[in-house]
């Protein structure tokens, strides 16, 4: 019952969200206090390539986006935690190489970072047509002329809120600063290993390995 329900549902949620195509997937243990436990639901509607009309398949590999800032969050908090950093270390005294070509830069703090009110605006290239998948990658990125030579919108600690992947970029080189590994790393070893998400992983060429199952990413 509560399959055909849902099927329903994601076939209303494609048609009055104006979306090209929805997968799910479900998972609730046998152990869970929910109602709904035992729950192993899986589906896709609508279209790959809308033009070709193709369908959406389970195994189709969607960009994770800004999914990733779920885990860069994770780790920040991680190291709080641990007490390596606190929500008012100042991104320089992690990074002393950092530079922008405002003085402003020299006060933004984690806690600004993570709330995306530290006045750095947006990336405006997001390279997706050539992805670079080096350990260098992110930090060659915040020393780039989109970074470096970049006007702040306004000082850190207005509270002032602008979405920002540049602060979360710079928040994935300090993980990586911090942990002595790629980001990519630490998120396998500190995020996923622990949850036993063995067949999971951010680099969509590891698949080509067999080492990464389709339907766990």
């Amino acid at each position: 019952m509560i399959n055909s329900k849902l099927d329903v549902f994601l076939e209303e949620t494609l048609f009055y969200q104006d979306l090209p195509g929805l997968a799910v997937g479900i998972s609730i243990g046998e152990t869970s206090k929910n109602k709904y436990k035992g729950l192993n639901y899986k589906n896709t509607v609508g279209y790959k390539d809308y033009i070709t009309k193709e369908k959406l398949q389970p195994e189709h590999i969607f960009h994770m986006a800004s999914v990733t800032k779920l885990f860069v969050g994770t780790a920040i908090m991680q190291f709080i935690e641990a007490g390596k950093i606190s929500l008012e270390t100042k991104a320089v005294e992690i990074l002393p190489w950092l530079f922008m070509d405002d003085s402003r830069h020299l006060e933004i703090r984690v806690k600004d970072l993570l709330s995306h009110t530290a006045g750095l605006g947006d990336v405006q290239d997001y390279g997706w047509d050539k992805p670079e998948f080096d350990a260098g990658a992110l930090r060659r990125y915040i020393e780039s002329a989109e970074v470096s030579k970049t006007r702040m919108l306004w000082a850190p600690g207005t509270d002032k809120f602008q979405y920002s992947n540049i602060g979360y970029e710079m928040l994935g080189v300090i993980i990586s600063q911090i942990s002595g590994m790629s980001f990519e790393e630490y998120v396998m070893e500190n995020i996923f290993a622990p949850l036993g998400m063995n067949d999971s992983g951010l680099l969509t060429f590891e698949r080509g390995n067999g080492s990464l199952q389709l339907e766990d990413l």
